[in-house]
């Protein structure tokens, strides 16, 4: 994302963005140094998008983050894929602040 906000991605008034980042995902390692050529992380709360829960995806050794975490998004049973399918169903997702299991009817 090569913008500061979500409101300068020039959506249509009233458009939402998501972002979601898994706990053990090797592009949260790399902080700072994806600024420059990623832009600013869109999972933060500053950049303004609505956070979207996702599994944490599996570590590497000791713990380290990994990069078959950045590739879990799709995995079977991850919060991240429920929200994109829900999502595209054009349906209210589940966000990082909620706690319980989502609606079913949603």
């Amino acid at each position: 994302m090569l913008v500061n906000h979500a409101s300068d991605l020039s959506l249509d008034p009233g458009a939402h963005v998501y972002a979601t980042r898994a706990q053990n995902d090797i592009i949260g390692a790399a902080g700072t140094a994806t600024q420059w050529t990623l832009g600013p992380e869109p999972d933060k709360p500053d950049f303004g998008a609505i956070r979207l829960e996702a599994a944490p995806g599996p570590a590497g050794p000791l713990g380290t983050p990994s990069v078959d975490a950045h590739s879990s998004y799709w995995n079977p049973g991850n919060k991240a894929l429920l929200n994109m399918g829900t999502i595209i169903a054009g349906k209210p997702p589940r966000t990082s602040s909620e706690t319980d299991e989502p609606d079913p009817s949603r």
